[in-house]
């Protein structure tokens, strides 16, 4: 068992959204096997994506991105995954009624898909939108890498406030191969950054940064901005392998460190 699974399993007992994290990752690793890429999205879809990249913009929040999209099996995989939540006990009235919702009308896909990423009002009040997304990206896996692959940002440092495919805020990092990067926790995109960067606020200062480590867990660490406030848990994958790969994994397996984080930052208020 890989030291981030071993940490989930450890957090579950104490934590419910790690409990729920560690079913929506179980459920996601089966559907995985069967989704078929090639009849998720239309023909030309990459070439959609690269031109959304070469103009600037975060592919998945473009409309010619998302039309390519087949929502009828989208759907279908959709459907799949609640009713996975539901049967292996997952019991929620909202993720109940989505599931109804889904069965009577595949259309309700796109707008739970625009809804997660932001693009139209929370159509689920009562889920928070991270979790939304987490829940409604899981078929979408394999497009996610093929999206990702083509908006490779590794080559050099980048300056960039949020994800560059899917515009989420980043609250995970990782060292490899002595570069820093930040990971989106939704969609999995990674971008290189300098090693003071703050993608909250911008600053370069290293006086601004502050670093706080387990001597037990040497291999993950918590930034804390000074300057804005905003904290990032990150792991160096020299150490661990490619973590950065399973970015929901990542981020409930170190749930925990949330906690420290908050408890830095009181301390420093």
């Amino acid at each position: 068992m890989s030291v981030l699974r071993a940490r989930l399993k450890r957090l579950e007992p104490s934590h419910e959204a790690v409990r729920f994290a560690s079913l929506l990752i179980t459920v996601r690793d089966e559907l995985t096997e069967k989704v078929n890429p090639n009849k998720l999205v239309a023909q030309g879809f990459t070439e959609k994506v690269a031109f959304a990249i070469q103009r600037g913009l975060r592919p998945l929040l473009e409309d010619e991105v998302l039309e390519c999209i087949n929502y009828n099996y989208f759907s279908e995989l959709l459907e799949q995954v609640f009713a996975k939540l539901v049967e292996k006990g997952s019991v929620d009235g909202e993720l109940e009624q989505m599931l109804v919702n889904l069965k009577s009308d595949p259309g309700y896909s796109r707008l739970l898909l625009k809804s997660a990423l932001g693009l139209v009002d929370n159509v689920v009040p009562n889920v928070e939108r991270e979790v939304l997304a987490h829940i409604v990206l899981v078929p979408l896996q394999p497009i996610l890498k093929i999206i990702n692959k083509v908006n490779s940002r590794l080559d050099k440092p980048t300056w960039v406030k949020s994800c560059l495919t899917c515009g989420m805020n980043y609250i995970l990092g990782s060292y490899r191969g002595g570069f820093r990067h930040m990971v989106c926790a939704t969609c999995g995109h990674i971008a290189r950054v300098d090693f003071f960067y703050c993608p909250t606020c911008g600053t370069t200062d290293p006086y601004s940064m502050r670093f706080e480590r387990s001597m037990d867990e040497p291999y993950f660490q918590i930034e804390l901005c000074d300057k804005c406030g905003a904290y990032y848990k990150m792991v160096n994958e020299d150490i661990l392998g490619n973590a950065s790969e399973d970015p929901l994994l990542l981020d409930f397996a170190t749930i925990d460190l949330d906690n420290i984080a908050n408890s830095l930052k009181h301390r420093s208020g």
